[in-house]
């Protein structure tokens, strides 16, 4: 396991960036915005945490059949993001990681995690970056779908001040039950808070992304995955942004 004590590096976004993604944070909050508001509002590039595959804002559901290495992809991409490595041929960018672990426990996640960077041969270098950037909690309970447990989400990351939160996975760190409709839009409720709360997005500046693992329900031999696929209330439906994972 990584060691969680560290206390956050001072990650600030040059002041001409961070202008910029102030005026497109307030361009986004609000109700509406005129075509001259659009305008004149500069709009920064979309940045990538793995090129073509994770972006750096809002939610995004990874979703394939059980036991097909949702969990065991993720951690190989998170320990690449946190080196800046390349992963499967696409490029990253360096980010802070919480990895929540609610499926595998402390005893998997070490195994794989020892058997992953066995495999990199890292450098002394990517060895102090992995350190620094890649956190785990695992099998917390944290029910992020009730009050209690978005103030226990939140205690974690004011303490590690993450640029993503992955979540393994979504039904287990629900507190009720996976098609219960007001469930998942308190989840995703409490889940904008936090991405909202300026105390919390990276000393006030930009957002903390957030990645959640998923089921699909059990497929018919021959048929593709599609996003109606997906288990559990209409509301975890795929939208923009979000991937889908098949075998």
């Amino acid at each position: 396991m990584i060691d969680a004590t560290t206390e956050p590096e001072n990650q600030s976004l040059p002041k001409a960036q961070k202008n910029n993604f102030e005026e497109y944070r307030k361009l986004k909050q609000k109700d509406f915005f005129t075509a001259g508001e659009l305008e004149d509002t500069e709009v920064p590039e979309q940045e990538w945490y793995v090129e073509g595959f994770i972006d750096d804002e809002g939610l995004d559901i990874i979703a394939g059949a059980p036991k097909d290495t949702k969990s065991l992809l993720m951690q190989h991409c998170s320990i690449h993001i946190a080196i800046e490595r390349t992963w499967l041929g696409r490029k990253t960018k360096e980010a802070r990681i919480i990895y929540v672990d609610e499926e595998n426990g402390v005893r998997r996640l070490k195994r794989r995690q020892t058997k992953i960077i066995k495999g990199m041969n890292l450098t002394p270098e990517e060895k102090s970056k992995l350190r620094k950037n890649l956190f785990s909690s695992s099998l917390k309970r944290i029910g992020i779908d009730s009050d209690l447990g978005e103030k226990k989400l939140r205690s974690l990351i004011a303490r590690i001040n993450p640029d993503l939160v992955i979540l393994d996975s979504l039904v287990r760190v629900l507190e009720g039950k996976e098609n219960d409709v007001d469930g998942a839009k308190k989840l995703f409720a409490n889940v904008s808070k936090i991405q909202t709360d300026k105390t919390l997005t990276n000393n006030f500046e930009k957002p903390i992304k957030f990645l959640t693992i998923h089921h699909v329900r059990k497929l018919k031999e021959g048929k593709r995955l599609c996003a109606n696929d997906v288990r559990g209330s209409g509301d975890f439906d795929p939208g923009p942004g979000t991937f889908s994972l098949s075998t």
